[in-house]
């Protein structure tokens, strides 16, 4: 019950009109199929997998967990990676993101860029907000968003999503690249394993008062 938290979230809901295929079925799938890979994972830290309803209509299901965690609980949690629209086949991205609200790196996004390195499949770090890694930043718990983009090399707040985002056209047929798909579970999947391997104590010095 004391054991250090790394947290694997998604969120399962879509917008009307829109089949959810990448945005966020990709992401619910991604973070299933780490529970299947990491359940005997053998280490002290409690992996945990949480999947949000009502992203989409304010981060409700997210806001609503991170609120209802007392004091000790969120202080043990060291790490959230929050997988939403992982699998794009829109050809104007470049990168993976590891995207953090302030933009600055932690935990959670240095152990995901490292990872891109390791497998030779870059991850870039990013600034974005809109998803639910963004209750767990302001309750002092590292986390970051894990989505495929472009960004603009000179403004880091000009960024382009996929043009099927929230359309009828957000298909498996249509939106789903496979091979997108596969980096995203190699180079999350082995961020998360390095940070339960070698977890970092509760109670860090990061950790936002109050």
């Amino acid at each position: 019950p004391h054991a250090p938290v790394v947290m694997v979230t998604a969120h399962m809901d879509s917008v009307v009109g829109a089949p959810g295929a990448n945005d966020n079925a990709s992401g619910t799938a991604l973070a299933m199929e780490l529970a299947r890979v990491l359940r005997k994972h053998g280490s002290g830290v409690e992996l945990r997998f949480a999947f949000f309803g009502s992203e989409e209509r304010g981060l409700l299901g997210s806001r609503h967990y991170v609120n209802q965690l007392s004091d000790e609980e969120a202080d043990r949690i060291i790490g959230v990676f929050n997988a939403d629209m992982v699998a794009t086949s829109y050809e104007n991205v470049t990168h993976l993101y590891a995207m953090t609200v302030d933009g600055q790196p932690n935990r959670v996004a240095d152990a995901a860029v490292e990872a891109g390195k390791r497998l030779g499949k870059p991850v870039a770090l990013g600034r974005f907000g809109s998803s639910d890694h963004v209750p767990f930043h302001q309750r002092g718990i590292p986390a970051a968003l894990f989505i495929w983009m472009r960004v603009d090399s000179w403004d880091p707040l000009i960024y382009d999503i996929e043009k099927v985002y929230h359309t009828p056209m957000d298909t498996i047929a249509e939106n789903i690249s496979p091979e997108r798909m596969q980096t995203a579970l190699e180079v999350i999947g082995s961020a998360v394993f390095e940070v339960i391997r070698q977890p970092v104590p509760v109670r860090e010095p990061w950790r936002k008062a109050g």
